[in-house]
C-alpha cells in the first residue's frame, strides 16, 4: 500500500473528504470514505507500481511509478 492524501479539489466532488491510496504491487488506487466503514471504491488501474503520490496546489491528485510516468486523477470528462 502507497499511502496517499484526503481529497480536497474540485473535478471529483463526490470524493471530498476521501482517502485516496494505492496499491504499489497491483497499480490499482482506491478511495476510502473517511465519514463511514462503507468499503473502498476502485478509481482507476494504472497497471504499473505506483512510487508515491502528489497533491496539487488546486488539491488535486498525481500518482507517480516507478516507470517514471505521472498519472493526474481527475473525473470523468
Amino acid at each position: 500500500m502507497i499511502s496517499g492524501y484526503v481529497y480536497r479539489g474540485v473535478s471529483m466532488p463526490e470524493l471530498n473528504g476521501w482517502y485516496v491510496y494505492g496499491d504499489y504491487c497491483s497499480g490499482r488506487i482506491w478511495a476510502a470514505n473517511t465519514a463511514d466503514d462503507s468499503p473502498p471504491v476502485l478509481l482507476a488501474e494504472i497497471g504499473q507500481s505506483i512510487a508515491s503520490f502528489g497533491e496539487l496546489p488546486d488539491g488535486e491528485f498525481v500518482a507517480v511509478t516507478f516507470a517514471n510516468a505521472i498519472y493526474r486523477l481527475q473525473g470523468k470528462q
